[in-house]
């Protein structure tokens, strides 16, 4: 079972190459190519769209403030986010709206992330993570 896993491993890491036959007499014991990856499923692809949709709404926020009441928080729905973090308000009630349709349409967290406090305020009219003192 071990050596099986380990040759998918390798599999799955290395790029698929044309079987060269120079030397040989055959091909025999070579690894087939693998095969392309199956189109997304139907609930995948609501999950991408809505990671775009989330993506591109995050890429327009403005992300500034006047007080801390101008800032909000969002969680990371959309690859490379990771747990969320910090924007202006209106920006986070959008991406809460996004992130309540990807909770609904049963799509995964890219990110695995426990309950997380947001303390967002507005530093020099950006809004920011509230400085922790210890």
């Amino acid at each position: 079972m071990r050596p099986w896993f380990f040759l998918l491993l390798v599999g799955c890491a290395q790029a698929p190459t044309a079987p060269s036959t120079a030397g040989r007499g055959s091909s025999a014991g070579q690894a087939a190519p693998l095969p392309d990856a199956p189109p997304p499923s139907a609930q995948e692809e609501v999950c991408l769209t809505l990671q775009r949709a989330f993506q591109a709404r995050l890429d327009t926020a403005a992300g500034t403030c006047t007080t801390d009441f101008d800032c909000g928080c969002y969680r990371g729905v959309a690859p490379g986010l990771g747990c969320g973090g910090i924007t202006d308000f209106n920006s986070s009630v959008a991406l809460a709206g996004l992130t309540t349709q990807f909770v609904q349409a049963g799509c995964a967290f890219p990110s695995d992330c426990g309950p997380s406090q947001c303390l967002a305020v507005c530093a020099a009219g950006k809004c920011a993570p509230m400085p922790i003192k210890l």
